[in-house]
C-alpha cells in the first residue's frame, strides 16, 4: 500500500482540495502507454452489468485526490514506470496523462472484473480510492505494493496457491463478464512472481485487468476467512443477543463487509484481534447495540469504529473514511460507493455462506 501515514497528514491538510489533475510534464510515451497500447480485451460499453456502474466522475475525482496529496510533497514518488526490456521499475511523482479513454479504460475493466466475481463495485470502491485513486501505475515508495489495489507479492501468491477456485469460478459462469475473462486466465495468471513483480503489476498491456483480478479475489478470499471466523465463533447468535434480537443476515454481511474494507490494509488476524477483543469487551460491560454500532461514519468512543481509532496508530482507517467523504461531499451520497445493505449473490454468497475448501 501506498504511505498511508504520510498520506493521512496530507490529507488532514487537504481534505477538501480537488482540483483538476495538471500536467507536471509533457506526454510521452510513458505517461500514455495504458492509452496507446492495443486494448487486453475488448468491452462494449452496453454490457449488461450485475451491479451499478461506477461513474467515471468517480474515479475521476479520485485520481483528483491523489493529485492534491501528490503535489503537496516534493519528494512523495507513489507511481512507477518500467521501460522496454527492463525488469527495474523507475519511481515518479508525474501522474499518467489523464484523458476520457484512460478513464474508461480503468472503469470498464474493473467493473469487468468485479461483476465477474459478484462483488458490486461500489462496495469496493473505497478501497481502491485510498489504495491507488485509480491509477493504474500506483506503486508504493520504498515498498513492492502495486497497481490500483496495491497488491503485494504475499498476496499475491495467496491468489496463486488458490487459483483453482477463481478459475473454476469464472469457467463455470455464464456471465458474459465471466466469459470474456475465461480466454485471458492463463495470460492474466503470474508467472515467476519472484521476478519483476512491480512492472507485471503495471504493465500496461495486461493492467489494470490483471491488477484488479487479483484485488477482487483477495476481497473474496478476506470474505472467506471472517466467514470461517463467524461460523467458529459464533459471532452471529454473540451479536443476537447484544442487539436483544435476531441479527438478520444481511446485516451480518454488512459488518463482514466493513471488515472486509479495513483488513485490506490492516491485515486479517490484526482485525480479527481487534473485532474479537471488541466484541469480549461489550459482552462483559452487557452492552446492547444495534447496527449504528458498526456504521463505518460512527465515531463515538463506545461504537466499534471510535474503537478502533484508539487501536490504529497508522490511522488508516480514518483515511478510508475521510477520503470517501470528500468524494461523497463532491458528487454525492451513493454515487461512488456503498457501505450498507451489501447484499452479496452469486460467488460472494457462496463465500460467505457456504465457504469452499482451501487446501
Amino acid at each position: 500500500m501506498l504511505n498511508h501515514l504520510f498520506i493521512a497528514g496530507l490529507f488532514t491538510l487537504s481534505t477538501v482540495l480537488i482540483a483538476p489533475a495538471q500536467a507536471l510534464e509533457a506526454c510521452d510515451a510513458s505517461t500514455q502507454a495504458y492509452e496507446t497500447i492495443d486494448d487486453l480485451i475488448d468491452i462494449p460499453t452496453n454490457s449488461a452489468w450485475t451491479y451499478d456502474v461506477i461513474p467515471t466522475q468517480c474515479i475521476e475525482t479520485s485520481m483528483d485526490l491523489m493529485d492534491a496529496l501528490v503535489s503537496s510533497s516534493s519528494k512523495f514518488k507513489p507511481y512507477a514506470y518500467c521501460q522496454e526490456g527492463s525488469d527495474k521499475p523507475v519511481r515518479s511523482k508525474i501522474p499518467l496523462c489523464r484523458s476520457e479513454k484512460l478513464v474508461q479504460k480503468i472503469q470498464m475493466q474493473f467493473q469487468l472484473v468485479m461483476d465477474c466475481l459478484d462483488i458490486p463495485a461500489k462496495a469496493i470502491f473505497p478501497l481502491i480510492n485510498v489504495e491507488s485513486g485509480f491509477y493504474p501505475n500506483a506503486a508504493a515508495p520504498g515498498g513492492e505494493d502495486t497497481g490500483i489495489g496495491q497488491v503485494t507479492p504475499i498476496a499475491a501468491l495467496d491468489v496463486d496457491m488458490r487459483w483453482s477456485w477463481l478459475e473454476d469460478h469464472i469457467q463455470a459462469s455464464p456471465k458474459a463478464s465471466c466469459k470474456s475473462l475465461q480466454p485471458l486466465l492463463p495470460t492474466l495468471k503470474l508467472q515467476e512472481m519472484e521476478s519483476a513483480f512491480i512492472c507485471k503489476m503495471i504493465d500496461p498491456a495486461v493492467n489494470p485487468l490483471r491488477n484488479s483480478l487479483y484485488t477482487g479475489y483477495i476481497f473474496l478470499l478476506n470474505s472467506k476467512y471472517y466467514s470461517d471466523y463467524f461460523l467458529e465463533n459464533d459471532v452471529p447468535n454473540r451479536l443476537s443477543a447484544l442487539m436483544g434480537r435476531q441479527i438478520e443476515s444481511h446485516e451480518v454481511d454488512e459488518i463482514i463487509h466493513l471488515l472486509n474494507i479495513l483488513t485490506y490494509n490492516m491485515g486479517f488476524e490484526w482485525m480479527r484481534s481487534k473485532f474479537a477483543k471488541y466484541l469480549e469487551t461489550q459482552e462483559a460491560n452487557g452492552a446492547s447495540l444495534d447496527m449504528e454500532t458498526f456504521d463505518y461514519k460512527n465515531f463515538h468512543k463506545d461504537s466499534f469504529i471510535g474503537f478502533l481509532k484508539k487501536e490504529d496508530s497508522s490511522r488508516y482507517i480514518k483515511l478510508v473514511i475521510d477520503r470517501n467523504n470528500a468524494v461523497e461531499q463532491k458528487l454525492g451520497q451513493g454515487t461512488c460507493s456503498e457501505f450498507k445493505n451489501i447484499r452479496p449473490s452469486s460467488a460472494l454468497e457462496h463465500m460467505i455462506w457456504h465457504p469452499p475448501v482451501i487446501e
